[in-house]
């Protein structure tokens, strides 16, 4: 389970240059499904695909990506 509360972290504290260089938590909830899924559920869907391109820079190869509609899984 520590993987994927770090990754959680990690994920949380993206800082995205597109939106003013806020963080991911700025603009989603973000939720522990399992012991190796993490989801982002964005507030502002216009918003979902800027914050999927910042977690899959990041976050890639360590973590598949996902996304439908407003929705961000990360599955590690």
């Amino acid at each position: 389970m520590k993987a994927i509360y770090d990754l959680e972290q990690i994920v949380g504290a993206l800082e995205i240059p597109e939106l003013g260089y806020s963080t991911v938590s700025d603009h989603a909830a973000i939720h522990v499904l399992d012991s190796n899924t993490l989801a982002v559920v964005v507030v502002c869907g216009h918003n979902a695909r800027i914050i999927e391109q910042a977690i899959l820079i990041r976050c890639y190869p360590q973590a598949a990506v996902q996304i439908d509609g407003d929705v961000i899984t990360a599955a590690i």
